[in-house]
């Protein structure tokens, strides 16, 4: 387009009209005078809102001006060059036109799209992984664009979901879960989590190798750790650490065992024995017992028999003493005095059983104590002097039978010796005093010997209680004792199916399955020490 100095347009180009025809309708829409085909001998102020403006730019003008506006929807652009006379004065104004609508509308659209692609990028990195870009905004070019671009995001999201997927199935334990084979240089992502699959493979197939082997006893397996790295050898090498540590407590907690047993069945042969001895011992003082019972009613009923002869004696001395205050009417008591005589006779005769019987308890009672051993021997003394008493007793009853057949005799001789009957009587009355004397001896003896039998018998009773509680006990102790031998035999049972590991210790070894039991407590002691002993296991390994 050509203007002359007067800025009227005076030539157009066919390309110029074309153009002006085109947007004449987005010019109108600011310049609604403005027609396409009327331009030529019109001034340039048809394409300003400020006319003003424009002509102060042409007139300082000097060489090509470049400049740019936008009316409606189009953006249009100029070069002004213009054309001087020799005066140097303005000829005329040439200016080329260039509608840039297309090419900004193309830059928008591009910048619009670069700030969509960043946005979605900056929205997946919150998480917001659904974000795409929306193709549909953009014309056919940048569309395309957006589409491949959305699906290499969806592509890179589909990846990011079978790797997810893959991890949530390995955290479940599915370590057969196979990823998809990526193709092309993804194809290092399968070969990654195919050495993490194998890798747990071979982690659970160790540890599942060695926990069949505990089910099975057998903890003698090496747990193969050199073919793993990182924290899968620490963890298989702290598994095999445990496995050891087990083997060797299972390997101690038998020997235990086994040392236990041992005691538990001498333990057993003792208490049986112990329960045997306490109750042969309980049938024995049992029969003591008895024969102390018996025995204390024969010494009571011979206190009785001593506690009548001396009343006996009593009556007799007095009899004696009021016979010799009547020695006038003795003829005429004569025959009282035979009949006193024959009952004097009569007692001594009961005294003689007395003495003999309990000659013969004191006897029986120092067979008994010498049974009874060192819990006998004050019942032996206290037997001896009953038997003492006892031959006190017969000689006693000896003299009397003398002095009753001297009575008798006297008697007979009545007559004939009345003037010595005085004497005689005399005589008799100080051997029943005697005789009062050595009964009330017996009688005392008898009450002693009665306390000492009703005390050893006390004793003896006490004795049993123990023997029966000791018998008790021991029964107690004997099945308490097999009990634990059945136990400790069934923890044997249980531990013997253990294979353990080598632990290096031969004289333990060697010694495992001696019989200490065999050996006195002394010397089975001595042993037991000896295989405790750290150094002496030492030289024996060596």
């Amino acid at each position: 387009m050509v203007c002359d100095d007067q800025l009227v347009i005076r030539y157009a180009n066919t390309v110029a009209f074309e153009m002006f025809q085109s947007l004449e309708a987005d010019i109108q829409s600011d310049l609604p005078h403005f027609s396409a085909s009327d331009i030529i001998g019109k001034k340039i102020d048809v394409f300003h809102k400020n006319p003003s403006y424009q002509h102060k730019l042409i007139a300082a003008m000097s060489e090509t001006h470049l400049g740019k506006f936008k009316i409606g929807n189009t953006h249009l652009s100029f070069h002004a060059s213009p054309n001087f006379k020799e005066d140097g004065t303005l000829d005329a104004i040439v200016v080329e036109w260039q509608d840039r609508t297309a090419e900004l509308q193309a830059k928008e659209d591009l910048d619009a799209f670069l700030a969509d692609v960043k946005s979605m990028g900056d929205a997946h990195e919150r998480g917001e992984t659904g974000t795409f870009i929306a193709s549909a905004n953009y014309p056919e070019g940048l569309a395309e664009v957006s589409k491949a671009v959305n699906a290499m995001v969806r592509g890179h999201m589909h990846l990011q979901n079978q790797m997810v997927e893959a991890v949530e199935a390995y955290a479940c334990g599915n370590f057969n879960h196979k990823l998809e084979q990526f193709p092309g240089e993804k194809a290092y992502i399968n070969q990654s989590f195919d050495m993490v699959r194998d890798s747990f493979h071979g982690l659970t197939n160790e540890i599942r190798k060695a926990s069949e082997s505990i089910v099975n006893g057998d903890l003698a397996i090496t747990i193969e750790t050199k073919k793993f790295q990182g924290e899968y050898r620490e963890v298989l090498e702290t598994f095999d650490r445990a496995f050891g540590d087990l083997s060797n407590m299972i390997g101690e907690l038998n020997t235990q065992i086994q040392e236990i047993s041992k005691s538990s069945e001498m333990v057993s042969s003792s208490s049986s024995t112990l329960s045997m001895g306490a109750e042969r011992t309980s049938q024995a003082i049992d029969e003591i017992s008895s024969s102390f019972d018996e025995t204390e009613s024969m010494v009571r009923a011979t206190s009785d028999a001593a506690n009548q002869a001396h009343e006996v004696a009593n009556s007799a001395s007095q009899t004696a003493t009021e016979g010799s205050e009547t020695m006038a009417n003795l003829l005429s008591a004569m025959d009282g005095i035979d009949a006193k005589a024959r009952s004097i006779a009569s007692i001594n005769k009961v005294i003689d059983e007395i003495a003999f019987q309990t000659n013969l308890l004191a006897l029986n009672a120092a067979v008994e104590a010498a049974r009874a051993g060192q819990y006998g021997r004050g019942f032996a003394v206290v037997a001896q002097e009953v038997r003492n008493l006892a031959g006190r007793s017969a000689k006693a009853a000896q003299e009397t039978t003398s002095l009753i057949e001297d009575s008798t005799q006297a008697i007979q001789d009545g007559v004939k010796i009345a003037n010595d009957m005085d004497t005689a009587f005399r005589s008799l009355s100080d051997a029943f005093d005697d005789v009062q004397s050595l009964v009330n001896e017996i009688n005392v003896a008898t009450r002693e010997q009665q306390s000492a039998v009703s005390h050893i018998s006390n004793s003896v009773g006490e004795i049993a209680t123990t023997a029966a509680t000791t018998d008790t006990e021991s029964s107690s102790l004997a099945a308490g004792a097999e009990e634990l031998s059945s136990s400790t035999s069934m923890m044997r049972a249980q531990l013997g199916r253990f294979k353990l590991r080598d632990t290096g210790s031969p004289m333990a070894a060697a010694m495992a399955d001696f019989d200490l039991s065999s050996l006195s407590p002394e010397m089975a002691a001595q042993v037991q020490k000896m295989l405790e002993d750290e150094n002496l296991t030492k030289y024996a390994a060596e």
